[in-house]
């Protein structure tokens, strides 16, 4: 499909974890599938190795640390899974940390 060779071509110049995923999350399935068969093989890495990977920490965590239910929440948590896919972070209590300097604006 059309869709599929243009995703294929965004995959092509998004080479991080995080850039893939973010291209992927949302796109229909018919549109990953037809990315892959136009040859875009971070789709299949995509779906076996970051499509569920989850993070260590969540929005209840943020909320016991003091930081207000809204949308600092939203923006930590992804974040996190960015730095989690990338590879820039690694364990809850890093995970934490990053969460809580993004929902605080520090980072």
């Amino acid at each position: 499909t059309r869709e599929g060779e243009g995703l294929a071509r965004r995959l092509v110049g998004a080479p991080a974890p995080s850039a893939v995923d973010r291209l992927l999350h949302d796109a229909p399935p018919a549109t990953a599938i037809g990315a892959l068969a136009a040859g875009a093989g971070a789709v299949a890495r995509w779906w076996d190795r970051d499509r569920d990977r989850e993070i260590a920490v969540g929005g209840a965590d943020l909320v016991r640390a003091g930081i207000p239910p809204g949308p600092a929440i939203g923006r930590a948590l992804r974040a996190v899974r960015e730095a989690v896919l990338d590879g820039r972070v690694e364990g809850r209590e890093a995970e934490l940390a990053l969460a809580l300097a993004v929902a605080r604006g520090e980072a």
